[in-house]
């Protein structure tokens, strides 16, 4: 039996009330497998002098990313991203908010994902030449800035004074480079494995799924569609033909 008509807006109002509200919106994402392209944007990361290979971004110390988007919020985003590092002992600067003209931002400290200053220590999970899942969000509603190491809490604070909100053209981040303060001796080199880029904060549970889910898949290049096309025509005419005979 059909439903009356006036049943209809409260049907729909009652399954849009249990879908769930997306918390973040990814604008970037770089699977880095041999490029450096963005395959939801198009805005490519700016290489500091690494290597771009089949398997990962290889570069030395201080040899990182440069990464600015006329569509990522400097004060309302989330940044993942995989990656080892060959040192993890003392400070290794991750992501640099101001241009290179402070030392506050992201760091390794001794294997704990820190933020200096406003941070207190959480566990230790980073080891040298491992690879670790790393999401840094921050809220422009709330201000608090939160820092995720394989899916679990490592840090949160209310950011008050905007350390976290990146500043330069476009609101530039900085990746596994370090700032000028220091003369650029808070670094380490490593291998980054992939990256996304988000408009809003992620959840804790959004967090979780982007950790088990892992890297993006590597969309194949037209002349591979191309190939995987003509493959299918040539099997598909073979199988005709050999049921005719």
């Amino acid at each position: 039996m059909n439903a009356p008509r006036w049943l209809l807006p409260i049907a729909c109002a009652t399954t849009l009330a249990f879908v769930p509200a997306r918390a973040a919106v990814l604008v970037h994402e770089f699977a880095l497998r041999g490029s450096l392209l963005d395959s939801v944007g198009n805005t490519p990361l700016v290489s500091l002098g690494g290597q771009i290979t089949a398997l990962g971004y290889v570069f030395a110390a201080n040899q990182g990313f440069t990464f600015s988007s006329p569509t990522l919020s400097a004060v309302n985003y989330s940044l993942e991203f995989s990656f080892k590092l060959d040192t993890v002992s003392g400070d290794r600067k991750l992501v640099d908010f101001a241009s290179l003209t402070s030392n506050l931002g992201v760091y390794d400290r001794n294997g704990v994902l820190n933020f200096f200053p406003s941070s207190a220590p959480g566990p230790q999970i980073i080891t040298a030449g491992t690879n670790v899942h790393v999401v840094i969000t921050r809220s422009s509603s709330t201000g608090v800035v939160s820092g995720y190491v394989n899916g679990q809490l490592s840090f949160s604070f209310t950011d008050t004074t905007s350390a976290a909100a990146a500043n330069g053209t476009n609101g530039a981040f900085r990746f596994f480079i370090d700032d000028l303060v220091t003369s650029q001796t808070e670094a380490s080199g490593g291998t980054v494995n992939y990256m996304r880029f988000y408009n809003g904060a992620l959840t804790q549970s959004e967090v979780n799924s982007l950790f088990a889910a892992g890297p993006p898949l590597v969309v194949p290049e037209p002349s591979t569609y191309a190939l995987l096309s003509v493959g299918g025509i040539v099997m598909a005419l073979t199988a005709l033909r050999r049921r005719r005979a």
